[in-house]
């Protein structure tokens, strides 16, 4: 069972982690579209 849960939590934080990179990429992003439209 240790082993499921680390591997549960890994898979946990790797989704955090590219849900965090996804909205430090996509704010610039944005506020680059407002300035354009």
């Amino acid at each position: 069972m240790g082993q499921g849960a680390s591997c549960h939590l890994q898979l946990l934080l790797r989704s955090y982690a590219g849900y965090l990179l996804h909205l430090a990429l996509l704010k610039p992003l944005n506020s680059e579209l407002y300035l354009y439209f």
